[in-house]
């Protein structure tokens, strides 16, 4: 097995339902373990999306609840992290519920790792936090500084030693005040404090003692398709028909369609190809796009 996929589940069943589908038709599904990490007050269509996925998918999946009262998806995140990078020596990838991830994307992150093994994490969607420049450069990675916890994968090394030592009783039960003790001299606002608010401060002291970032594609692998959730109120959830049949209307969605169905304030949804097979190797390009 080359690693782990964590798949964090809350509530979404037929999100939950797309994103596993999407991952078990990746070039590569079979090489990885999977783990379904469902949170806490978490629906009963989401608990039976992941037994019957479990159950019915072919894959090795393990299920695991989380079991706190902390608010956030923060502890189930990390847990999910710590049980993963206890389990495998290769990479450890992330995706959330609304993250579907295009045929390549597995082959994406072990080509970019194996690009850059000393990177801090690789992620297979656009870079959130950069303007976004039309380009068919699907060869192209480009390494930034800042992070985002979207079709994310890290080295379980890195995860040992540099990320799971914060993920303490103490961050769990004040983030805010935890983190801006340990990082004081951020530029992360003070109120980003939840899992990738962590990881993105501890990437940010990396790349100023000088060690590399991480990767992004300059063509997107994977994309966030959430027009509802914990981040994102107001949207209008489909209701009608089977969690499988909504899973596939997700899938068939337009941009527009996603973004009419968002709250205006999040109407920045933006599908990528997920059925463009993996290129010739990639190069990693230098200059800032």
């Amino acid at each position: 097995m080359k690693g782990i996929v964590v798949v964090t589940a809350h509530s979404r069943a037929d999100f939950l339902w797309a994103c596993l589908h999407r991952l078990s038709i990746a070039d590569g599904a079979k090489d990885y373990r999977y783990l379904i990490a469902i949170d806490r007050k978490h629906t009963a269509d989401v608990q039976n999306v992941a037994y019957d996925f479990r159950n019915l998918s072919g894959l090795s999946v393990t299920i695991e609840h989380a079991d706190h009262q902390y608010s956030g998806n923060s502890f189930n995140t990390l847990s999910a992290y710590r049980w993963a990078a206890q389990r495998t020596e290769g990479l450890v990838h992330l995706v959330e519920e609304d993250i579907f991830c295009g045929i390549g994307a597995l082959k994406f992150h072990e080509a970019a790792h194996a690009l850059s093994p000393t990177c801090f994490a690789v992620s297979a969607a656009a870079d959130q936090n950069a303007p976004r420049i039309a380009s068919d450069d699907r060869e192209g990675v480009v390494m930034r500084t800042s992070y985002q916890s979207l079709s994310v994968s890290f080295r379980a090394t890195i995860l040992r030693n540099e990320v799971l030592p914060l993920a303490t009783p103490q961050y769990f039960a004040n983030m805010v005040e935890t983190l801006a003790a340990r990082f004081p001299n951020t530029a992360i606002a003070r109120s980003q404090a939840e899992q990738d608010g962590l990881i993105n401060r501890v990437l940010e002291e990396r790349c100023r003692n000088g060690l590399p970032g991480m990767l992004y594609p300059v063509v997107p692998r994977a994309a966030h398709y959430g027009f509802h959730g914990y981040n994102r109120s107001g949207g209008r959830a489909l209701t009608e028909g089977r969690i499988e049949d909504r899973g596939k209307r997700l899938l068939a969605m337009t941009a527009a369609e996603l973004n009419e169905r968002a709250d205006p304030s999040y109407r920045d949804i933006t599908p990528c190809d997920l059925d463009r097979a993996e290129p010739t190797p990639l190069v990693l390009r230098h200059a800032v796009i």
